[in-house]
Protein backbone atom coordinates (compact mmCIF):
# COMPACT_ATOMS: atom_id res chain seq x y z
CA UNK A 1 0.00 0.00 0.00
CA UNK A 2 1.45 3.32 -0.88
CA UNK A 3 -0.43 7.18 0.14
CA UNK A 4 -0.17 9.84 -2.60
CA UNK A 5 -0.89 12.60 -0.48
CA UNK A 6 -2.22 15.84 -2.49
CA UNK A 7 -1.80 19.27 -1.32
CA UNK A 8 -4.43 22.01 -2.58
CA UNK A 9 -2.00 24.19 -3.55
CA UNK A 10 0.53 22.44 -5.37
CA UNK A 11 -3.26 21.19 -7.22
CA UNK A 12 -3.69 25.03 -8.44
CA UNK A 13 -0.09 25.23 -9.72
CA UNK A 14 0.29 21.78 -11.40
CA UNK A 15 -3.08 21.62 -13.13
CA UNK A 16 -3.64 18.00 -13.44
CA UNK A 17 -6.02 16.59 -15.82
CA UNK A 18 -8.83 15.07 -14.93
CA UNK A 19 -7.90 11.45 -15.35
CA UNK A 20 -3.94 12.13 -13.86
CA UNK A 21 -5.16 10.32 -10.55
CA UNK A 22 -6.93 6.94 -12.27
CA UNK A 23 -3.49 6.65 -14.28
CA UNK A 24 -1.03 7.30 -11.76
CA UNK A 25 -3.17 3.98 -9.65
CA UNK A 26 -3.64 2.14 -12.87
CA UNK A 27 0.42 2.67 -13.38
CA UNK A 28 0.86 1.23 -9.80
CA UNK A 29 -1.30 -1.39 -10.29
CA UNK A 30 0.47 -3.99 -8.44
CA UNK A 31 0.23 -1.71 -5.04
CA UNK A 32 -3.32 -0.42 -3.53
CA UNK A 33 -2.87 3.25 -4.30
CA UNK A 34 -4.51 5.78 -1.61
CA UNK A 35 -4.91 9.60 -2.83
CA UNK A 36 -5.01 11.25 0.53
CA UNK A 37 -6.42 14.78 -0.24
CA UNK A 38 -5.31 17.70 2.27
CA UNK A 39 -9.09 19.03 2.38
CA UNK A 40 -10.43 15.32 3.25
CA UNK A 41 -7.26 14.92 5.88
CA UNK A 42 -8.81 17.97 7.72
CA UNK A 43 -12.18 17.46 7.62
CA UNK A 44 -12.24 13.65 7.90
CA UNK A 45 -8.93 13.33 9.96
CA UNK A 46 -10.16 10.27 12.17
CA UNK A 47 -12.00 8.44 9.96
CA UNK A 48 -9.01 8.83 7.60
CA UNK A 49 -6.50 7.51 10.14
CA UNK A 50 -8.76 4.86 11.38
CA UNK A 51 -9.19 3.36 7.55
CA UNK A 52 -5.50 3.55 7.17
CA UNK A 53 -4.91 1.67 10.27
CA UNK A 54 -7.64 -1.13 9.34
CA UNK A 55 -5.96 -1.28 6.02
CA UNK A 56 -2.52 -2.11 7.95
CA UNK A 57 -4.24 -4.27 9.72
CA UNK A 58 -4.48 -2.01 13.13
CA UNK A 59 -7.44 -2.62 14.54
CA UNK A 60 -9.75 -4.55 16.79
CA UNK A 61 -11.57 -7.52 15.35
CA UNK A 62 -14.77 -8.37 16.08
CA UNK A 63 -16.20 -11.77 14.24
CA UNK A 64 -19.45 -11.54 12.49
CA UNK A 65 -20.80 -14.73 13.75
CA UNK A 66 -20.88 -12.97 16.92
CA UNK A 67 -22.47 -10.27 15.97
CA UNK A 68 -26.53 -10.15 14.80
CA UNK A 69 -28.38 -8.43 12.51
CA UNK A 70 -30.85 -5.97 13.58
CA UNK A 71 -32.86 -3.54 11.75
CA UNK A 72 -32.11 0.37 12.21
CA UNK A 73 -33.62 3.78 12.04
CA UNK A 74 -32.69 6.63 9.92
CA UNK A 75 -31.71 8.58 13.21
CA UNK A 76 -29.21 6.27 13.95
CA UNK A 77 -27.79 4.98 10.60
CA UNK A 78 -27.69 8.99 9.88
CA UNK A 79 -25.14 9.61 13.07
CA UNK A 80 -23.35 6.55 12.76
CA UNK A 81 -22.33 7.04 9.16
CA UNK A 82 -21.94 10.78 9.44
CA UNK A 83 -19.15 9.89 11.55
CA UNK A 84 -17.75 6.80 10.62
CA UNK A 85 -18.02 7.08 7.03
CA UNK A 86 -15.52 9.24 4.58
CA UNK A 87 -18.69 10.52 2.39
CA UNK A 88 -21.29 10.47 5.13
CA UNK A 89 -24.68 9.35 5.24
CA UNK A 90 -26.83 8.72 2.17
CA UNK A 91 -30.31 8.05 1.81
CA UNK A 92 -30.59 4.07 1.66
CA UNK A 93 -34.24 2.42 2.09
CA UNK A 94 -33.17 -0.62 4.71
CA UNK A 95 -30.39 -0.10 7.23
CA UNK A 96 -29.31 -3.19 8.69
CA UNK A 97 -26.55 -2.81 11.49
CA UNK A 98 -23.99 -5.53 13.51
CA UNK A 99 -24.74 -5.40 17.14
CA UNK A 100 -22.93 -7.65 19.48
CA UNK A 101 -23.93 -6.86 23.41
CA UNK A 102 -25.87 -4.01 22.63
CA UNK A 103 -23.38 -2.11 20.69
CA UNK A 104 -23.42 -1.29 17.00
CA UNK A 105 -20.11 -2.49 15.49
CA UNK A 106 -20.78 -2.04 11.63
CA UNK A 107 -24.02 -0.51 9.16
CA UNK A 108 -24.96 -1.05 5.50
CA UNK A 109 -27.65 0.81 3.68
CA UNK A 110 -29.60 -0.62 0.73
CA UNK A 111 -31.83 0.50 -1.44
CA UNK A 112 -35.39 -1.33 -2.82
CA UNK A 113 -34.82 -3.83 -4.90
CA UNK A 114 -35.87 -2.65 -8.50
CA UNK A 115 -37.41 -4.75 -11.62
CA UNK A 116 -35.07 -4.41 -14.31
CA UNK A 117 -35.51 -4.51 -18.41
CA UNK A 118 -35.27 -8.35 -18.56
CA UNK A 119 -38.21 -10.30 -17.31
CA UNK A 120 -38.60 -11.21 -13.71
CA UNK A 121 -34.65 -10.03 -13.31
CA UNK A 122 -34.45 -7.98 -9.87
CA UNK A 123 -31.49 -5.62 -8.78
CA UNK A 124 -30.44 -3.86 -5.57
CA UNK A 125 -27.69 -1.19 -4.39
CA UNK A 126 -25.13 -1.67 -1.71
CA UNK A 127 -25.08 2.09 -0.70
CA UNK A 128 -22.62 2.91 1.94
CA UNK A 129 -21.06 0.27 4.63
CA UNK A 130 -18.69 1.39 7.52
CA UNK A 131 -17.02 -0.32 10.86
CA UNK A 132 -17.50 1.51 14.25
CA UNK A 133 -13.85 3.68 14.39
CA UNK A 134 -11.23 1.36 15.57
CA UNK A 135 -12.80 -1.88 14.80
CA UNK A 136 -13.04 -4.17 12.15
CA UNK A 137 -16.29 -6.65 11.86
CA UNK A 138 -14.10 -9.76 10.30
CA UNK A 139 -16.98 -11.10 7.90
CA UNK A 140 -19.22 -8.33 8.78
CA UNK A 141 -19.99 -7.17 5.53
CA UNK A 142 -20.86 -10.28 4.07
CA UNK A 143 -22.89 -11.51 6.71
CA UNK A 144 -25.02 -8.35 5.99
CA UNK A 145 -25.36 -9.08 1.81
CA UNK A 146 -26.81 -12.83 2.85
CA UNK A 147 -28.95 -11.05 5.21
CA UNK A 148 -30.43 -8.56 2.42
CA UNK A 149 -30.17 -11.60 -0.16
CA UNK A 150 -32.06 -13.65 2.23
CA UNK A 151 -35.00 -11.01 3.25
CA UNK A 152 -35.45 -9.54 -0.40
CA UNK A 153 -34.19 -11.97 -2.82
CA UNK A 154 -32.52 -9.73 -5.83
CA UNK A 155 -31.08 -11.39 -8.98
CA UNK A 156 -27.91 -8.96 -8.35
CA UNK A 157 -26.27 -6.98 -5.97
CA UNK A 158 -24.62 -3.56 -7.35
CA UNK A 159 -22.32 -1.15 -5.57
CA UNK A 160 -19.51 1.01 -5.94
CA UNK A 161 -16.07 1.16 -4.85
CA UNK A 162 -14.07 4.75 -4.36
CA UNK A 163 -10.95 4.37 -6.45
CA UNK A 164 -9.51 7.16 -4.49
CA UNK A 165 -9.41 3.91 -1.28
CA UNK A 166 -9.59 1.07 -3.19
CA UNK A 167 -9.88 -1.48 -5.77
CA UNK A 168 -12.33 -3.79 -5.58
CA UNK A 169 -10.34 -6.85 -3.98
CA UNK A 170 -12.34 -6.84 -1.07
CA UNK A 171 -15.21 -7.14 -2.64
CA UNK A 172 -13.97 -9.61 -5.10
CA UNK A 173 -13.60 -11.64 -2.16
CA UNK A 174 -17.30 -11.27 -1.57
CA UNK A 175 -18.49 -12.70 -5.04
CA UNK A 176 -18.18 -9.07 -6.70
CA UNK A 177 -17.05 -8.70 -10.13
CA UNK A 178 -16.19 -5.85 -11.65
CA UNK A 179 -18.46 -4.41 -14.47
CA UNK A 180 -16.66 -0.98 -15.11
CA UNK A 181 -14.65 2.50 -13.93
CA UNK A 182 -16.62 5.29 -14.15
CA UNK A 183 -15.73 8.51 -15.10
CA UNK A 184 -13.43 10.85 -12.62
CA UNK A 185 -16.22 12.56 -10.72
CA UNK A 186 -16.06 16.50 -10.00
CA UNK A 187 -15.69 18.53 -6.78
CA UNK A 188 -15.39 22.14 -5.76
CA UNK A 189 -13.20 22.26 -2.71
CA UNK A 190 -13.25 25.72 -0.70
CA UNK A 191 -9.33 25.81 0.37
CA UNK A 192 -9.75 28.03 3.27
CA UNK A 193 -12.79 26.11 5.07
CA UNK A 194 -11.73 22.52 3.25
CA UNK A 195 -15.11 22.07 2.41
CA UNK A 196 -16.10 19.66 -0.36
CA UNK A 197 -19.05 20.65 -2.53
CA UNK A 198 -20.78 18.50 -5.23
CA UNK A 199 -21.32 21.09 -7.61
CA UNK A 200 -24.97 20.45 -8.75
CA UNK A 201 -26.00 20.73 -5.33
CA UNK A 202 -23.71 23.52 -4.11
CA UNK A 203 -25.53 25.46 -7.84
CA UNK A 204 -29.30 24.56 -6.43
CA UNK A 205 -28.29 25.77 -3.10
CA UNK A 206 -27.37 29.23 -4.14
CA UNK A 207 -29.22 29.20 -7.20
CA UNK A 208 -26.96 29.24 -9.69
CA UNK A 209 -26.47 27.90 -13.16
CA UNK A 210 -23.40 26.21 -13.70
CA UNK A 211 -23.67 25.16 -17.21
CA UNK A 212 -23.76 28.87 -18.20
CA UNK A 213 -21.11 30.43 -15.23
CA UNK A 214 -19.22 27.82 -13.86
CA UNK A 215 -16.27 29.96 -14.54
CA UNK A 216 -17.47 32.70 -12.48
CA UNK A 217 -18.60 30.67 -9.75
CA UNK A 218 -15.56 29.12 -9.14
CA UNK A 219 -13.77 32.90 -9.10
CA UNK A 220 -16.52 34.62 -7.08
CA UNK A 221 -16.84 31.86 -3.99
CA UNK A 222 -13.00 30.93 -4.33
CA UNK A 223 -13.71 27.55 -5.24
CA UNK A 224 -11.05 25.18 -6.97
CA UNK A 225 -12.41 22.62 -8.98
CA UNK A 226 -11.08 19.22 -8.48
CA UNK A 227 -11.37 15.07 -9.84
CA UNK A 228 -11.33 12.27 -7.77
CA UNK A 229 -9.79 8.93 -9.14
CA UNK A 230 -13.56 7.88 -10.12
CA UNK A 231 -15.21 4.68 -9.03
CA UNK A 232 -15.30 1.05 -9.64
CA UNK A 233 -18.91 -0.54 -10.36
CA UNK A 234 -19.14 -3.69 -9.17
CA UNK A 235 -21.75 -6.48 -8.89
CA UNK A 236 -22.42 -9.44 -7.60
CA UNK A 237 -25.15 -11.94 -8.91
CA UNK A 238 -27.03 -13.71 -6.32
Amino acid sequence: MQIHVISLAEYIIEKPRPTFFNELSQQFHAVQTIHLWEDQWYTKNSIIKNRILSKLGVSNRIHGRKTEVKRIDKSIAEVFMQVQHLQGYATGYYKYGLYEKNIIYAIALFSKVRKMRQENYYSAELIRYANLDGFHVSGGLGKLINHYIQEHGPNDIMTYVDCDWGNGDGYKKLGFETKEITPPQMFWVDPKTNQRHFPARFCKENGLDSVLNKSAILKNYELIEIYNSGNIKMIKLC
